[in-house]
């Protein structure tokens, strides 16, 4: 073999192990790209179900006749025992509204941990996941 026959196999080669390198690279970013997106999918759906009973459970006291803040504090409960991690404040006008038509809105904030989306500027924003349900009073 001569010399440049053996330089050109070792740049060969080379290439290869840089190809294989970022493909490996892309495939772990994939692979966190997808666990990032599926924590923030799971959190979504979490947070619909929370809301959904939390706001039942506080039209259901307000049909009951209780006043606005006993009819919160249920419905924060509500929303704790579906999801500890999940508070409903109830100082605040917009998170529990009563509507006219009887039905109760709940709006729920969270930022779930995620493993890269979290972390930088462009894709915090995305990681703020913020959930409304409105409901009506149980029947049963």
């Amino acid at each position: 073999m001569t010399m440049q026959r053996i330089r050109e196999r070792a740049n060969d080669q080379r290439g290869l192990s840089r190809s294989l390198l970022l493909a490996i690279v892309l495939f772990a970013l994939m692979g966190v790209l997808v666990i990032d997106g599926g924590s923030l999918l799971f959190a979504n759906f979490q947070m619909h179900d929370a809301a959904a009973v939390g706001a039942r459970e506080g039209a259901t006291l307000l049909l009951k006749g209780s006043d606005r803040n006993k009819a919160c504090e249920a419905a924060a409960l509500a929303v704790t025992t579906q999801n500890t991690s999940l508070m409903l404040n109830c100082d605040a006008e917009k998170d529990f509204k009563i509507l006219d038509s009887g039905e109760v809105t709940v709006t729920l904030r969270k930022t779930p941990a995620t493993v890269v989306l979290g972390r930088f500027g462009p894709t915090k924003e995305w990681t703020n996941l913020v959930v409304t349900e409105t409901a009506l009073p149980s029947t049963l």
